[in-house]
């Protein structure tokens, strides 16, 4: 009996320190199943933090990657545009210039508001281009844009079969001051042609040079305005007149704002020059446009048997 009532008390006794212990160890084992989380949670967001780490420093490696590339590609850019322009100022070096007799046999005046219209002729589909290739390109430097203006600056150059034989260039000394606006184009001073002569002594020499060839010119009528107003009347002999603006119009398409494709910006010399890879230090000197724009000419002639002859009326 004794022994039973030892037992019983054993359990009575025993019971609460089991579950006590058990609770414990229950406690203990959610703790450290808590803890077991925590951690798994904090080693997640650590591996998160990492992997984002390695995603930013992958993308800014890969930025800097491409901002070298950049900076390689606009390098090797700037040192072929400076090598084309090098070409430029070289071939145009070795045009022969014609020594300009100068004339006290003027030629009387013309009044630009008689001047005949100028009918441009463009190439047609199906034509052999390089009988393109013989003309006298020319260009005007003057002090304004009004046919009121003076030249300042007369240059052309005589190609045949679109290679340059010889040139005509001078610095002409207008009867008026030069305007500022115009010098900050084309950076002609009044210095600059204070010792030069003046268009009506170089007009016979120019109308002898240009004889009856071909002439061409960007935006030529304004040229032919200039050139004509001081007595050269080039309507006496038949030729034909190109103009690589009207050209370039039929050929590229013109930024019109709209989201559409296109070709350039506008129908500038230099913006065509661009385009085509027609490099030169000397933009808006008579005869550095002069050269540009026949290389132009020939740049244009490439590509116009892509057109149809609807698309080039």
């Amino acid at each position: 009996m004794s022994d039973m009532i030892a037992f019983i008390s054993f359990i009575l006794v025993a019971t609460p320190i089991i579950a006590v212990i058990l609770f414990i160890r229950s406690k203990n084992n959610e703790r450290k199943k808590r803890d077991e989380e925590y951690y798994a949670k904090k080693a997640a967001e650590g591996h998160k933090l990492e992997a984002e780490r390695r995603r930013r420093e992958e993308a800014e490696n890969r930025l800097n990657r491409e901002r070298q590339r950049r900076r390689e590609i606009e390098i090797l850019l700037q040192e072929d545009r400076k090598f084309k322009e090098s070409n430029f100022e070289a071939e145009l070096s070795e045009i022969p210039l014609v020594d300009i007799e100068l004339s006290d046999d003027y030629i009387n005046n013309l009044l630009v508001y008689e001047m005949p219209d100028v009918t441009l002729s463009k190439p047609r589909n199906k034509t052999n281009l390089s009988s393109y290739g013989n003309f006298v390109v020319i260009d005007v430097e003057t002090t304004g844009v009004k046919t009121s203006c003076e030249i300042i600056e007369l240059s052309a150059i005589r190609f045949f079969e679109f290679e340059p034989v010889e040139a005509f260039s001078t610095l002409i000394k207008p009867s008026c001051m030069i305007p500022i606006e115009a010098t900050e184009i084309n950076g002609i001073t009044n210095e600059m042609v204070s010792d030069s002569p003046s268009i009506k002594e170089v007009m016979p020499a120019f109308v002898k040079f240009v004889g009856k060839s071909n002439l061409l010119g960007h935006n030529l009528p304004f040229d032919l305005k200039f050139v004509y107003k001081s007595g050269f009347d080039f309507f006496t002999q038949k030729r034909k007149y190109y103009d690589t603006l009207e050209i370039s119009k039929a050929k590229l398409k013109k930024d019109r704002n709209d989201g559409s494709d296109y070709d350039v910006a506008d129908y500038k010399l230099t913006t065509l020059c661009d385009y085509y890879d027609i490099f030169r230090n000397n933009a808006h000197r008579s005869l550095s446009d002069c050269y540009a724009t026949a290389l132009l000419f020939a740049k244009l002639l490439d590509l116009y048997d892509l057109f149809t002859d609807s698309e080039l009326e």
